[in-house]
């Protein structure tokens, strides 16, 4: 019995100093430490790229070599410096002090949904309650905070000003974002995360995001390597498990995003393939001989 007491208080001791050696998620910034703990999300985002595509070389050779973190630094690299997506790429802004009243709203986590203003709470694991539904309980006010659109409020806010913090708050609200979302379920949903719209959104926000401050010092390779983990997620969802009629042509103009602008992955052909004959077939049931969509409002329109 003493024997079997003590080898379970030697297993908690290095189960405990396990966990001691684990970093908070906010502290997660450097390639090293995204390819340290979380290893699964990253081998899967190296194993899903076609490494033959000129430009990815050096990423293919240390990759093939067992060097993970060698791989992620080249693939980093090689989407600073390769200069496509070009509309997409931002002149960086010269640094200032300077605020915008509307984002240092955002930056203190306070949204405001449909004219509803709320203050998303924080867990016990410091993370972000991504479930929450507004001051009001209402569900529609989680699915579109989990959009992401408030983080173009605070990129455009950058762009303005060039003031740091701004990027700063995007880079910690992405790594909480994709962190706290794992694993993807891999299957249809209609909970704040996971739901066909807010994949949607989040994968045309991202790329904006994504491009506009891959050379910013402040966004950092940690989240960049998430942002990159969790985009065939993204489309994997609005291939397999997209609705139809204007939900389609939203969650499929998602996917096309994602094809187009990170032509990169071994799928993106399919998924443009996909995308461009799904739309096609679609269009003959969504739009009306006069051109008018069948929903008939404007805004569909």
């Amino acid at each position: 019995m003493k024997l079997k007491i003590s080898l379970w208080i030697s297993t908690l001791f290095f189960y405990s100093l396990d966990a001691l050696a684990q970093k908070p998620w906010q502290a997660i910034t450097t390639v090293e430490d995204v390819c340290e703990q979380y290893p699964k999300p990253i081998q899967q985002l190296l194993s899903q790229l076609n490494l033959d595509q000129k430009g990815l070389e050096q990423t293919k050779n240390a990759y093939q070599k067992g060097d993970r973190v060698e791989a992620c630094k080249q693939l980093l690299l090689y989407y600073q410096t390769n200069r496509k997506v070009a509309f997409l790429r931002q002149i960086p802004p010269i640094p200032t002090t300077k605020t915008v009243a509307s984002a240092d709203t955002l930056l203190n986590d306070v949204f405001v949904v449909q004219s509803v203003r709320g203050k998303v709470p924080y867990g016990k694991d410091g993370h972000r309650d991504w479930y929450y539904k507004g001051p009001n309980n209402d569900r529609e006010w989680a699915w579109l905070s989990n959009r992401h659109s408030q983080l173009l409020s605070v990129f455009n806010a950058y762009l303005e000003t060039g003031n740091p913090k701004y990027v700063q708050y995007i880079d910690g609200f992405l790594r909480d974002f994709i962190i706290k979302s794992m694993p993807y379920p891999s299957q249809k949903g209609t909970e704040s995360i996971w739901r066909g719209l807010e994949v949607a959104a989040r994968a045309k926000a991202w790329s904006i995001i994504f491009y506009g401050l891959i050379s910013n010092e402040h966004f950092s390779p940690a989240t960049q390597l998430l942002v990159l983990s969790s985009l065939p997620d993204h489309a994997h969802y609005n291939r397999n498990f997209h609705g139809g009629n204007n939900w389609l042509t939203m969650e499929i103009s998602a996917l096309a995003t994602i094809a187009t602008n990170f032509s990169e992955f071994k799928s993106s052909n399919e998924w443009l393939d996909y995308s461009i004959a799904t739309m096609v077939e679609s269009m003959k049931g969504q739009v009306y001989p006069d051109g008018a969509q069948t929903e008939l409002t404007s805004h569909y329109h």
